[in-house]
């Protein structure tokens, strides 16, 4: 049964990479054509076709896994809204290296209207819901300290993501996200400096090490 509700993840995948590649496409056409550093857009041929396969059985494995361990609907719930986002959050960060605000903000309503309902229906505390807004502030502001100790290498789209994935899924699975996503941050820069394909001073997207974390983090169940 885990494996149809992953073929509906996998399904529900295509229209948010499209929509979010159709953004990116047009916030890079509104690039003026003589900077240097305009990225190119993503492709409309085969290869996005590619892209969505991987996507699609990314998220088949991912919705399988979390369907079959998610100890409850809320806790599906809350971490299907979390992937989605850091999902739009990889294909918009991976070509223009910014994460719209849009995107946490949506998750912290999605949060609110939780918050809410666990309220009025007896799931949920006050007390449970002030000690997740603290950790979120907490966490954010470890991130902030990290953001100026690093230069900006975790950016402040990262920090306004990985906080509000903190507000709605909790520090664990926010702090879980963040290792495993600068562990594959890593090893990344590793190789590509060995090979020589990138300078030490190029800036590279972090939103995408960011989805691969958190999909390492529930593929090994430690949501």
């Amino acid at each position: 049964m885990e494996y149809l509700w992953g073929a509906a993840f996998g399904v529900l995948s295509v229209p948010v990479v499209l929509l979010m590649k159709e953004n990116t496409n047009k916030r890079i056409r509104e690039i003026s054509a003589d900077e240097q550093e305009k990225p190119s857009p993503y492709p409309e041929n085969n290869r996005m076709c590619s892209i969505l396969a991987v996507f699609v059985v990314i998220s088949w494995l991912w919705g399988s896994q979390v369907v079959r361990y998610g100890v409850s609907a809320m806790a599906v719930l809350k971490l299907s809204l979390c992937y989605y986002a850091i999902l739009a959050a990889a294909v918009i960060d991976f070509k223009l290296h910014i994460i719209p605000n849009l995107i946490p903000i949506i998750l912290i309503g999605a949060s609110a209207l939780i918050f809410v309902y666990e309220l009025l229906f007896g799931a949920g505390t006050l007390a449970r819901a002030l000690l997740s807004l603290s950790g979120c502030l907490i966490f954010g502001l470890c991130l902030l300290v990290g953001n100026r100790i690093s230069g900006g290498g975790i950016g402040l789209g990262d920090v306004k993501l990985l906080s509000a994935v903190c507000l709605l899924g909790g520090i664990g699975l926010a702090f879980s996200t963040m290792v495993f996503a600068l562990i594959c941050c890593s090893l990344f820069a590793a190789v590509v400096l060995l090979s020589k394909k990138m300078s030490i001073r190029q800036s590279v997207p972090f939103g995408p090490f960011i989805y691969l974390g958190f999909v390492i983090m529930c593929l090994t169940r430690l949501f």
